[in-house]
């Protein structure tokens, strides 16, 4: 599932904001932080998730988010569909 970061009540980057956006993930859809793989072009905001938690990636682009993706193996290396 992508939870894109427009999603957060606050777009300033700190641990509470944060905080109460992981709240909402664990709450309504029983995932653990530590499951989470949050992505967003700002440092400030990745550093607030991996704060509360959540494993936080900075990508500036589509190919980096992939990147990412595949070192968790939730994409092979090259596609663009999960666990193909």
């Amino acid at each position: 599932m992508i939870l894109p970061t427009s999603a957060r009540t606050s777009r300033v980057p700190d641990v509470q904001a944060m905080a109460r956006w992981r709240f909402d993930i664990v709450t309504g859809l029983s995932a653990q932080p530590w499951r989470v793989a949050f992505f967003d072009d700002s440092l400030g905001s990745v550093e607030g998730a991996r704060a509360v938690g959540m494993t936080a990636y900075q990508a500036t682009s589509v190919a980096a988010i992939r990147g990412h993706l595949a070192a968790l193996g939730v994409l092979t290396a090259g596609s663009g569909a999960p666990g193909a």
